[in-house]
């Protein structure tokens, strides 16, 4: 194997390491999810293809590549303030919530 080919592989390395960790705050949502769902193997299932997929958005790079990480974080509100809101606010206002 010479120098060009083992350049090549770090580069690819490289890349591949920089989308792990852009994509791991999905690993957040994953545990998230399952901590308070009752499906959990599909939700297992869904948080790893968001995951896999930010990753090769990432990995591939141009806009889509830029733009999979920050519409992770933004998701980060809409998926957390029903968790928040049937956590907290639900025991203060009516004692309980209904499903």
């Amino acid at each position: 194997m010479g120098p060009r080919e083992r350049a090549r592989q770090a580069y690819e390395r490289g890349r591949w390491g920089f989308a792990a960790a852009r994509a791991a705050p999905g690993l957040g949502y994953a545990m998230l999810a399952v901590a308070i769902g009752s499906d959990v193997p599909l939700r297992v299932v869904g948080a790893g293809l968001l995951v896999v997929l930010v990753a090769a958005l990432v990995h591939r790079g141009g806009a889509l590549g830029r733009a999979a990480p920050v519409g992770l974080l933004a998701g980060l509100v809409p998926f957390g303030v029903p968790v928040l809101v049937q956590g907290n606010v639900c025991g203060l206002v009516a004692g309980s919530c209904a499903a």
